[in-house]
């Protein structure tokens, strides 16, 4: 035992196989039944050696080595049993599955990264094998249905590995797609009192220029979602927003302002496009499945290199899609339907199902977010969602909120000279503009910062006595500026 203790780990799985070849042999001879027992008995106590011998290598030199390392040693030593007494009785290959996975998870179950760091260097079997182990010790996380769906997959894997008809690349892809499964998040990320302090300060000054019910809704949903970061209860639903009006008035300015504050991971998506539907749920083409953007940014490491149940969807200018509802049941050029979209906004609708993965995705802490210049015309769609108003601004308006829009476009330039008569022409400007927004005056503000700087814009050149005529003349000319 002691010589067998001190033997180079890798040797197990070598001297395992040559057991196996002896054992096949012995069992084809012409010898009495009796004797093939007795060997049996042999070789399993010799089996039963090899494991114990297996273990006390472990605890040796745990204390030496890290956790990668002594996974390496339980694969090795445990992984190459398991693998070749199949060849023996089904009852040495019962203890054997069972002792593995006993060690496995005394090991592995607390930390799957470190798990992973060993599986990124082992065969393709070898990573079947810690699949394998991972699922039976994180079964109790899935539900009845991904239970049969990952079984599904993980027997499938086996087979593709065994028969060898897959390449090593092609299996590699196969394989890394069930591992997303197990680097899913369970966790919220909790959002402290700390940082609460931090989000209400930052959006009570981001919200200074915008209406009282713009700012109250706006501080409520920001209030939910931290109290939704810090329950635990599965009783969960997704909150959403809809913030509605004119081209021009601040909803997608203020909507990704509201994004960078809360401090979560988000994704982006455009539901008018051609590829909506595959770029949400992922595709399962069995040579090149894909994960939706939603698992995808489930599976990206935050600020803390960990990942987290809670994160933001930001739909822009998602009136058009959505309002298409009414009119079919299909989109115009996307493979999206109306059962689609209510399954992603329906709070009620805990999961949805990604195609990649294949399996039901949790997605009852998101947070989805959405701007549009028109109502939502679907009742069961409107009902749901806390929609805020954004009204075409009014002239005092305009003039209230100057002081900022002229701080933030002179914060682009540097060494500008500004005096009273430029504030008067800028009022000149807020008084000609005739649009419900402030993006064109915002625009404007900069073609006139150019204009002093190099008495031209965008190729024109400006008689000082017209500049204001002149600049909101060519203003749907510059911008891109």
């Amino acid at each position: 035992m002691a010589v067998l203790s001190d033997t180079d780990p890798a040797s197990y799985e070598a001297i395992c196989v040559e057991c196996s070849r002896v054992m096949d042999y012995i069992m084809n001879t012409k010898i009495s039944s009796i004797t093939k027992h007795h060997i049996n008995n042999i070789f399993s106590t010799g089996i039963y050696v090899l494991c114990i011998a297996g273990m006390i290598t472990v605890l040796q030199y745990k204390n030496s080595m890290d956790d990668v390392s002594l996974v390496g040693i339980i694969f090795n030593s445990m992984g190459g049993m398991f693998l070749t007494s199949s060849l023996l009785y089904p009852h040495i290959k019962s203890f054997i599955d069972s002792l593995s996975r006993f060690t496995l998870l005394l090991f592995c179950n607390t930390n799957i990264a470190k798990y992973f760091n060993y599986y990124h260097t082992s065969t393709s079997i070898e990573k079947y094998l810690l699949l394998d182990n991972l699922f039976q010790q994180n079964k109790h996380l899935f539900d009845a249905m991904n239970y049969t769906r990952i079984n599904r997959r993980l027997i499938d894997l086996y087979q593709l590995i065994r028969l060898g008809h897959l390449p090593d690349k092609e299996l590699d892809s196969r394989i890394e797609f069930i591992e997303k499964i197990f680097l899913l998040p369970h966790d919220n990320y909790v959002i402290d009192d700390t940082q609460s302090v931090r989000i209400y300060n930052e959006l009570i000054d981001c919200l200074q220029d915008y209406p009282q019910h713009i700012r109250n809704n706006v501080i409520e949903f920001s209030a939910e979602i931290i109290s939704s970061s810090r329950t635990t209860s599965s009783d969960c639903m997704k909150s959403l927003m809809y913030f509605v009006g004119p081209a021009g008035t601040g909803k997608t300015h203020l909507a990704k302002k509201f994004i960078n504050i809360m401090g979560l991971m988000h994704t982006n998506i455009d539901l008018s496009s051609d590829k909506a539907k595959f770029e949400l749920f992922g595709t399962s083409s069995f040579s090149c499945p894909q994960t939706g953007s939603i698992v995808n940014t489930l599976l990206t490491l935050n600020h803390n290199d960990k990942r987290h149940k809670n994160f933001i969807l930001f739909i822009d200018e998602a009136d058009k899609p959505i309002n298409k509802l009414s009119q079919s049941n299909i989109f115009n050029n996307s493979d999206l339907t109306s059962s689609d979209i209510l399954q992603l906004l329906d709070p009620n609708n805990k999961t949805i199902y990604d195609h990649g993965l294949g399996i039901d995705i949790d997605v009852s802490r998101m947070i989805i977010i959405m701007t549009g210049n028109e109502s939502i015309t679907n009742d069961a769609l409107r009902s749901r969602i806390r929609t805020i108003q954004f009204d075409a601004y009014t002239y005092e308006q305009k003039c209230q909120m100057t002081p900022n829009l002229l701080k933030s476009v002179k914060s682009g330039y540097s060494n500008i000279e500004w005096n009273s008569e430029d504030d008067a022409i800028i009022q000149q400007i807020i008084r000609i503009d005739n649009n419900e927004g402030v993006r064109i005056i915002k625009q404007v503000i900069k073609a006139y910062i150019i204009y002093k700087q190099t008495k031209s814009i965008a190729g024109f050149i400006i008689n000082p006595f017209d500049i204001t005529s002149q600049i909101i003349q060519h203003g749907c000319k510059i911008n891109n500026l």
